[in-house]
């Protein structure tokens, strides 16, 4: 970029809510006096949020389907971008999550933007073999993938993506806020109490997640996940019988909304199998909550039971706020929990041993 100090960035992504840490990233470039756009698939919350820091926000919806008769659309979504990249002269285009990673490449390096930037978010498309194929033939075009775990760094380089052009950059996480410090543990067990029924001196272990469906039998779909929901809160409510033999006073707080209509329908799944189990008068769907960090300083154990995940941003905060944390081993959870230091990590799908 030369002396240029100023610089005109583009930033796209496939979500539409959610996606803090993107948020986070428009926030810093803005503070640092980067001229900052971003293209979302549709009006929501982030893009309302992205508005009101200062970045300049367009919605195109991208199509990055793969079956052939859908290809047509995938090429119009890059043409489209390709044309708002060459209107606007961008210096820096950084994409993130599958589809926008594709048409954003493709388009970025057809219109010769000098820097193109792939963030990755976690290990799930390098798991999947067309995916990962895809990846393999386009990931070229890229100037620098960001890996945001060395899990990830690993499997691009076991495409022949050099180190030079891999470096793991962690999503960051504010320890000024995720402070065990300024957490009032009797004023948020009194709330949990008031609002949920949780006695005040119960041991209480939590997880913190959004609620996926069970994903699809498709080639598409990592073979390990097919059927499966991703976060698998499954696990912590098979688990949660054994708990209750041991220490009968425990509570169980799954803390997170439905992603989706299909989501909902799974959350009621969830909730019959505890009905089976017979222990819904213990696990507690508290749905979605703003109050992350007073959960994690007044609980006794995170639990992270994912058949898929990156670091994981809800584990690290845990981590912060001095709360021990129980994970599978997959993905990159391992990176964040210290095996018998900070917390413990067990095998996947293993609902006898996370008891433990």
């Amino acid at each position: 970029m030369g002396d240029k100090k100023e610089l005109n960035i583009l930033l796209v992504t496939a979500g539409s809510d959610g996606s803090n840490w993107l948020l986070t990233l428009a926030t810093d470039l803005i503070k640092r006096k980067h001229k900052v756009c971003a293209i979302v698939p549709r009006w929501g919350a982030l893009a309302d949020n992205l508005e009101l820091v200062g970045a300049k926000v367009n919605v195109l919806s991208i199509e990055c389907a793969f079956q052939p008769c859908d290809l047509a659309k995938v090429f119009n979504s890059v043409d489209l971008l390709t044309e708002h990249i060459l209107s606007n002269n961008y210096d820096v285009v950084q994409y993130i999550l599958f589809p926008a990673n594709v048409v954003a490449r493709l388009a970025s390096w057809q219109a010769g933007v000098p820097v193109r930037i792939q963030w990755t978010a976690g290990p799930y498309n390098m798991d999947s073999p067309p995916l990962r194929a895809v990846e393999f033939l386009t990931c070229w075009m890229d100037s620098k993938i960001l890996a945001t775990s060395r899990c990830i760094s690993k499997q691009f380089r076991s495409i022949g993506v050099s180190e030079k052009r891999l470096p793991v950059i962690h999503f960051g996480h504010d320890h000024h806020k995720f402070n065990p410090a300024i957490v009032d543990r009797q004023s948020v067990r009194s709330w949990l109490m008031a609002d949920f029924g949780v006695p005040v001196d119960a041991p209480l272990v939590a997880m913190v997640s959004h609620f996926y469906p069970p994903l699809p039998d498709s080639p598409f779909t990592p073979p390990h996940l097919r059927g499966r929901s991703s976060k698998l809160q499954d696990l912590l409510i098979e688990a949660a019988p054994l708990v209750l033999d041991a220490v009968p006073e425990t509570y169980f707080l799954l803390v997170g909304g439905a992603w989706g209509k299909e989501s909902e329908a799974h959350i009621e799944q969830l909730k019959a199998r505890c009905l089976e189990l017979s222990v819904e008068s213990r696990v507690i769907f508290t749905g979605k909550l703003n109050r992350v960090r007073d959960i994690d300083g007044a609980i006794d154990v995170y639990v992270q039971c994912s058949s898929s995940e990156n670091v994981c941003g809800s584990v690290v905060e845990a981590l912060l706020m001095e709360c021990p944390v129980v994970a599978t081993d997959v993905g990159a959870l391992g990176e964040g929990v210290v095996h018998g230091e900070t917390g413990f990590l067990v095998g996947e799908h293993d609902h006898q041993t996370l008891a433990k």
